[in-house]
């Protein structure tokens, strides 16, 4: 399939392949046959301006600030990024890349992190529960059930993971970026163990204290405005799991966070870090899409290939036993938190301004077809820190993940 624009000013786009409208001012400007989105501009200077440039974070702001409408089927409207990858990465945006790399080297301080993490999780705990549901767990779910709801699947994640970790009533659990709670109210509250979760959101921290306190749980379990590399270093624990925290870290820390989790496990004790991963080859078509995340949403995250976070593991003296990938789970998990903050519109205008609604709906849409491409994953990765014992907690098996 392909068009062009009725205007003879913009020129025909003869690469123009998805099924998307064009309305600017009233006026169709491009017709495809069977369409399964509309962009809608209320001026057509507008509209040249911004599809005719090869400039995909231009496009994505387009819609943020309200430009351009989009109409119908979000995803099949995000895939016209395509069109927008300039061939040759530009000047300015070289440089942009080269500064974001430098950056990491010195931005990743307890100050900075701090503000990274505030203005993640800065809007009210309403809003996320629009698309997170009641479950409030902002990660990669676990659909072992083709039928199963996101709360479900969430539910069913979290028993995953406290199941590679061979959980035992009586164990010492530290959750590093423990969120809003949800993994350490479960352990302590169905497997009986001293739990302590840390977060750097006071949003996050008083929401899950909250929880402790209306379930009775602060005597086994404490959540802590916490950063990780501040837990003290005496405090040793069985088991130690991080989800969807180590994006955080920075890869010049990287190395100093693996060492950290190693120093405060027991001997022979368990660690699972469940986080994104990307390709080890990089793509820098995909330059424009992490500059909108890292200003829009989730700034200072940095994403490293699977091989360079269990090398780091490895040198940080564990020993890897289990590596999985859940991409197909998290390609699911967004188009759930999508189609529920889309029907939940009206409720998160009230919450947040239209722009800040715009860009999540944009930003969770473009990761699911980011991850259905595969150029996004994300692996759950177990160590042990094995020691004169042996690993005496690895299991011979995978089998027990999967009793019913």
């Amino acid at each position: 399939m392909s068009g062009y624009f009725e205007d003879g000013t913009a020129g025909r786009l003869k690469f123009w392949t998805a099924p998307v409208d064009v309305i600017a001012g009233g006026r169709s400007l491009f017709h495809s046959d069977n369409p399964r989105a509309a962009l809608r501009f209320s001026h057509e200077s507008d509209a040249y301006g911004i599809l005719r440039t090869p400039d995909a974070l231009k496009f994505a702001e387009a819609y943020v600030h309200g430009q351009m409408d989009i109409e119908g089927d979000i995803y099949a409207a995000i895939l016209l990024k395509e069109q927008f990858y300039p061939k040759a990465l530009r000047l300015r945006d070289k440089g942009r890349i080269v500064f974001d790399v430098l950056r990491s080297y010195k931005t990743h301080t307890r100050s900075n992190d701090r503000n990274f993490i505030s203005h993640h999780y800065e809007h009210p705990n309403d809003f996320y529960r629009l698309f997170l549901g009641d479950s409030m767990t902002y990660s990669c779910a676990y659909f072992d059930d083709g039928d199963a709801s996101l709360d479900e699947a969430q539910e069913k994640k979290i028993s995953h993971l406290l199941s590679k970790l061979h959980i035992q009533p009586g164990d010492r659990l530290l959750d590093i970026g423990c969120g809003w709670g949800s993994l350490v109210i479960k352990a302590a509250r169905e497997y009986d163990v001293k739990a302590l979760g840390i977060t750097l959101s006071r949003t996050q921290h008083d929401y899950a204290n909250k929880r402790l306190d209306e379930l009775g749980l602060q005597g086994n379990c404490r959540v802590k405005l916490l950063d990780y590399r501040d837990v003290e270093p005496g405090l040793q624990f069985d088991k130690i799991v991080s989800v969807g925290m180590y994006e955080h870290v920075g890869g010049h820390n990287l190395s100093a966070y693996f060492k950290k989790v190693n120093e405060l496990l027991r001997p022979d004790g368990l660690f699972v870090n469940h986080g994104i991963t990307c390709q080890a080859k990089s793509d820098w078509r995909k330059a424009s899409e992490a500059l909108f995340i890292d200003k829009y949403i989730f700034p200072g995250g940095e994403l490293h290939s699977c091989n360079k976070v269990v090398a780091g593991m490895e040198a940080a003296g564990f020993e890897v036993f289990d590596v999985e990938s859940l991409r197909k789970h998290y390609v699911k998990t967004l188009r759930c938190w999508v189609d529920n903050l889309q029907q939940n519109a009206a409720a998160a205008r009230k919450l947040v301004p239209e722009s800040v609604y715009r860009a999540w709906v944009l930003y969770m849409a473009g990761c699911a077809l980011t991850f259905e491409e595969g150029y996004l994953n994300i692996h759950q990765i177990c160590g042990s820190k094995t020691d004169r014992y042996g690993g005496r907690e690895i299991p011979m098996t995978r089998a027990h993940l999967y009793r019913k």
